[in-house]
């Protein structure tokens, strides 16, 4: 697949859209994520990896984010 990648603005653009990528600091690991915290106080659960450590600087896409359901999603579907 084709990509571009912008230096200035640290975005992959794909044929299929733009990607963000990210970068941050393990700061907590479970048996399968890891929480990142980033430069600009985010903090990410990612797919862990088995080189990750507390402590470790990594570079990480919007694809290896974990998204949970919304408090309001989880709701629904207990009433629903």
């Amino acid at each position: 697949m084709n990509q571009i990648f912008s230096e200035s603005s640290g975005v992959f653009v794909h044929l299929g859209g733009i990607e963000m990528n990210y970068e941050g600091i393990v700061i907590s690991l479970t048996e399968s994520k890891a929480i990142v915290a980033t430069n600009d106080f985010q903090c990410f659960y990612i797919k862990r990896v088995p080189v990750f450590y507390i402590g470790k600087q990594v570079k990480f896409s919007g694809k290896n984010i974990i998204r949970k359901r919304s408090v309001f999603q989880k709701l629904l579907t207990v009433v629903g």
